[in-house]
């Protein structure tokens, strides 16, 4: 049943893909790790459903990849007011936990991994690297409507609130009451900005 869900998102919004199918590979990845680098006391479901998430992945990306072979344009060029510079300040601008706060987390988490000589966490830290894929492929197809963020956003807060408990920084019920607060003041930004684009184009067809 996941798997079909996964599979309505990625064929709605097709980067979506890059959060399932990464999903699947981080988290199968993590967990042969975790597990001293064997496959062989890992769950057989739990195998088969990122395989399963993975497979998903690659099969829109070829689906994709060959229905858009004879394309002479690009979702940049839909817009002449798009470009990278652009892109990356609207990113910092409008989404900075996903453009600030998670690389800085990213790199902290990772780095005390490698001091203490941990694993990373299969479930939480796949969560984390599939949000800065997506990003970072955000970046790379110019995508300049920050609202794309939005599943990116989604994942920083759930991150978010594994690395300040695991770093102990506050204890987890406040850390779930931040990450709240945050993600209300973001969703509801999120509500009003077609709202706010819908009155200024209004104004400047009328005058």
């Amino acid at each position: 049943m996941l798997v079909l869900v996964g599979n309505c998102v990625i064929y709605l919004k097709e980067v979506s893909f890059i959060l399932i199918g990464g999903f699947g590979f981080f988290h199968l990845f993590f967990s042969f790790l975790s597990n001293n680098k064997s496959f062989k006391t890992l769950n057989a479901k739990l195998i088969g459903f990122d395989i399963a998430l993975m497979m998903s992945g690659i099969v829109f990306l070829l689906i994709y990849m060959y229905a858009t072979a004879n394309a002479h344009s690009s979702y940049a060029n839909m817009e002449f007011v798009f470009s990278p510079i652009r892109t990356f300040v609207v990113a910092v601008l409008a989404a900075p936990f996903v453009s600030i706060v998670l690389p800085c987390m990213l790199v902290v988490r990772f780095v005390l991994l490698y001091k203490y000589r941990q694993f990373p966490n299969p479930f939480w830290d796949s969560i984390g690297l599939v949000a800065f894929v997506y990003f970072v492929v955000f970046l790379i197809l110019d995508m300049g409507h920050f609202n794309y963020l939005m599943p990116a956003n989604i994942l920083v807060y759930i991150h978010l609130v594994c690395c300040i408990t695991l770093w102990k920084i506050i204890d987890k019920k406040s850390s779930v009451l931040v990450c709240e607060r945050s993600s209300w003041i973001y969703f509801n930004n999120q509500c009003n900005s077609p709202r706010y684009t819908l009155f200024h184009t209004q104004q400047d067809s009328n005058a």
